[in-house]
């Protein structure tokens, strides 16, 4: 085991949750799937943004609470028989759909209450910003 410094607002304390589990191997069942996901830190915000290709806007939810930002997509997962043509099967199958799932730990000194969400393209963009940062301020002391 290793020490590492505490930083409260360093971007690995993005962390993720136990919902994570799974892997982006292609092989295996939906549930196994986990979408790709970029954590950008900018002056004034974070930026999540995740990769839900073959999900609809309404099928996609962002969650905050307690300190946690989860992201849920559902979308109905075709069988073999049903999008293979009459001529045809499938042989290797990767695109993934059903539901997925992804969790991140909200790092310190961000405002959880004003967190915004957009979708284009299949990528969920969502900005977490942080709080301002308080300027020390001198008191006068009164005679």
């Amino acid at each position: 085991m290793s020490l590492m410094r505490y930083y409260p607002n360093h971007p690995a304390r993005w962390t993720l949750n136990a919902h994570n589990a799974g892997c982006n191997s292609g092989e295996g069942s939906a549930q196994n799937w986990v979408p790709r996901t970029d954590v950008v830190e900018k002056d004034t915000a974070f930026e999540v943004s995740v990769e839900l290709p073959g999900f609809d806007r309404e099928n996609v939810k962002v969650v905050a609470e307690n300190d946690l930002l989860t992201v849920s997509a559902e979308a109905a997962e075709e069988s073999a028989e049903e999008n293979a043509d009459e001529s045809g099967r499938y042989h290797r199958r990767e695109r993934r759909l059903g539901a997925v799932k992804r969790s991140f730990r909200l790092p310190d000194g961000v405002d959880a209450g004003d967190i915004g969400a957009t979708f284009k393209s299949g990528v969920l963009t969502v900005s977490v910003p942080k709080v301002p940062e308080v300027a020390p301020r001198t008191i006068e002391i009164a005679d």
